[in-house]
């Protein structure tokens, strides 16, 4: 079981701050956001991915148990039991 955490625009756009998944081994963290993406509709889609499901986008900040990876590695690491994958969009700001 992975437990997947939504925040900002993400938690709005799937109606919920949190889900458990149970995902195929060796599955990614990029393949359980294509999977995400297909059950959740345009808005998830589009809060996570680029136009034409091109790569993520560059202003999501994704964790696996607390730890950041580059939205290039979510293609490369595999989920494991009781990882927590959280999703955050970047917001753009400052003082």
């Amino acid at each position: 079981m992975v437990k997947v955490l939504y925040f900002g625009n993400i938690r709005a756009a799937v109606g919920k701050g949190e889900e458990t998944l149970a995902p195929a081994l060796d599955t990614t963290p990029y393949q359980l956001l294509l999977t995400l993406a297909e059950r959740n509709g345009a808005a998830f889609r589009d809060e996570i991915f680029r136009e034409g499901l091109v790569g993520l986008r560059d202003d999501l900040m994704i964790t696996i148990n607390g730890a950041v990876i580059g939205a290039d590695k979510a293609a490369d690491i595999q989920l494991r039991p009781n990882d927590e994958l959280a999703l955050y969009p970047i917001f753009p700001g400052g003082g």
